[in-house]
């Protein structure tokens, strides 16, 4: 057992302005060892920010031993910087919320289609562009997003390529006492090669023979409010009724359709 001391030190910075303009940077750095940086500039429609990090690798990723396989590392710290935003704009009932990531990855450890632990020195970029949608009119809601993800470098990061989720529901009441909300739910993911999960150490490597088609899945609900007390029923996975079984990755399938319910009821005031 080897026994150390560690050492943190931390800043923080906050700065409002007269239209309520904000902006702040935070930092904290593990002396010897690990470091983040963030900062973010919030106006009213427009978010910008920057994230740097320095992180050591894991226990799990420099030392393994096992029956199966066994590895001592010596991996140097990933490094990852990343600049995003996201803007608000509001026409009528409808408002949308365009965002974007770019990412830039360096000496990131990865496991291998062995299922080892590896580290390269080429530059990972991952590149995010998305919206979000809503739209409210009435009785009806509509919330949607959509996002597209690209990269470059090495395949070591697995993503789809598209990710779209989609809620509508309806308000409406019963006897004028309770309140009911009715609405379906769509997710969607593009085909990729998933990573396969390794029981043994316990985490996901990469796989070039299975590739996962792509998902469509679906939730019906209805959300109720008498007073303080609320009822939720949902129907999960209502899609596996026509397009059948799915799967979340590399023979790993989906759970299977079911019902759920739940109930919040405060006891007091």
């Amino acid at each position: 057992l080897i026994k150390r001391n560690e050492t943190f030190l931390g800043a923080w910075v906050n700065y409002y302005f007269k239209d309520s303009t904000k902006a702040f940077a935070e930092t904290e750095y593990r002396i010897g060892r690990d470091f983040n940086f963030r900062f973010e500039y919030l106006r009213k429609h427009l978010n910008l920010g920057y994230y740097l990090a320095s992180a050591s690798p894991t226990l799990m990723q420099d030392r393994f031993y096992s029956s199966v396989s066994a590895w001592n590392n010596k991996f140097d710290n990933s490094l990852s910087s990343t600049f995003y935003g996201k803007l608000k704009y509001k026409i009528g009932n409808i408002e949308i919320t365009p965002s974007g990531s770019y990412s830039i990855l360096g000496k990131t450890i990865y496991y291998d289609t062995l299922a080892l632990p590896k580290q390269t020195n080429k530059v990972i970029t991952i590149l995010q562009v998305g919206s979000g949608l809503y739209y409210k009119k009435g009785r009806y809601t509509s919330l949607n997003q959509l996002f597209i993800n690209a990269k470059t470098g090495p395949d070591l990061i697995r993503l789809p390529a598209i990710f779209i989720n989609s809620r509508l529901s309806y308000d409406f009441k019963y006897a004028k006492i309770l309140f009911m909300q009715a609405g379906i739910e769509l997710n969607y993911k593009s085909g990729y090669y998933a990573d396969a999960y390794m029981p043994v150490t316990q985490q996901f490597y990469l796989q070039d023979k299975l590739k996962v088609k792509p998902g469509l899945l679906a939730d019906v609900f209805l959300n109720m409010r008498l007073n303080r007390v609320r009822f939720m029923v949902k129907y999960s996975q209502l899609n596996q009724l026509v397009l059948g079984n799915y799967y979340v990755g590399p023979k790993f399938q989906g759970l299977k359709g079911g019902i759920s319910f739940g109930i919040n009821w405060p006891l007091f005031d």
